[in-house]
């Protein structure tokens, strides 16, 4: 491990042209095709872990994204979006119910109106709560939603 760390910390530094990265890149695909081959649990997790680095959205990018969103931007703000969910026993994943619930206030405040629910913060609850948590939604479902 300490040869592969002492390469890496070789091309980081050394500001590795595009075609030495190219041929890493070939020969890192080489390596996880063998791995899934051979120990596909491995690799699973392994993929699972580059996703979770790759996918990450930290607080400043959730609310980047959250004031960026039409037509009325952030409705929660962080803060009250974390406190709101730690009630409900929720602790880990507050990016996302802070991502989800400003994503469903503004797509969906008309359907809110429709049913008298358009201040009801447990109805936009709800409706991040199933989206976040849906049975057959892929790994990382929130993050390559709101990734561009």
């Amino acid at each position: 491990m300490k040869r592969y760390r002492e390469i890496m910390c070789l091309l980081h530094d050394n500001n590795t042209k595009y075609v030495e990265m190219t041929e890493y890149n070939e020969i890192m695909e080489d390596l996880f095709e063998k791995l899934e081959i051979a120990h596909k649990d491995m690799y699973c997790d392994v993929m699972y872990k580059l996703e979770k680095i790759a996918y990450k959205i930290d607080k400043d990018e959730a609310r980047r994204i959250v004031m960026n969103m039409k037509p009325f931007g952030e409705k929660w703000s962080y803060e009250k979006i974390k406190d709101y969910v730690n009630i409900k026993g929720i602790m880990g994943n507050c990016v996302e119910y802070y991502l989800v619930m400003n994503m469903v206030y503004n797509d969906y405040y008309n359907v809110a109106i429709n049913f008298g629910h358009e201040t009801d913060v447990e109805f936009y609850y709800e409706l991040a709560n199933a989206f976040i948590n849906d049975e057959d939604g892929k790994k990382f479902k929130v993050e390559k939603y709101f990734i561009d």
